[in-house]
């Protein structure tokens, strides 16, 4: 995952300990993460911010940078709340919309790394609308079971189908 803030603590919390350098890489948004400590090898002292910034406009250009780099440190935030309530999924979501909205339509064609942002938006929002419907569906058989002990039904509460549609 990009993981600008997490990787520039890093980068300042070991960097009077090295010498040289060793990107460190965790998958698939390889991309920032390694842009990130290539950036901070020659400027250690530039911002997390500055670095995202220019890493915007190199890639998704001017006209989205905005955009993309605010998507990037939202998506970061969404890794540390939890998805089924996270508002952060749909302001993703649109911010990588409107990113490719600002890029020059040939470019965003061309562009495989705004995809992979928009892809990952995507992915985050059908897990959170599967994990609200699976919470939904707990809920529903939770409150069949509490009605079926009320009764003093449970045995036969246990055998029925949810009534909830889910």
């Amino acid at each position: 995952h990009a993981r600008p803030r997490n990787y520039y603590h890093v980068f300042q919390e070991t960097a009077e300990f090295t010498i040289g350098d060793v990107a460190y890489s965790e998958g698939h948004h390889d991309h920032l993460n390694e842009w990130m400590y290539q950036r901070l090898f020659w400027g250690p002292y530039r911002t997390v911010e500055d670095v995202v910034a220019e890493y915007c406009r190199t890639y998704f250009g001017p006209e989205a940078a905005p955009q993309m780099a605010e998507a990037i440190f939202t998506l970061e935030q969404n890794l540390e709340t939890p998805i089924r309530d996270n508002p952060g999924i749909d302001r993703l979501v649109k911010l990588v919309q409107e990113a490719g909205d600002a890029m020059p339509a040939d470019v965003r064609k061309k562009n495989s790394l705004w995809r992979e942002y928009l892809q990952k938006a995507y992915l985050d929002k059908y897990i959170q609308l599967d994990s609200r419907r699976q919470h939904d569906f707990v809920d529903a058989i939770l409150g069949q079971l509490r009605a079926a002990l009320e009764r003093g039904e449970v045995d036969h509460a246990r055998s029925e189908e949810p009534t909830s549609e889910l």
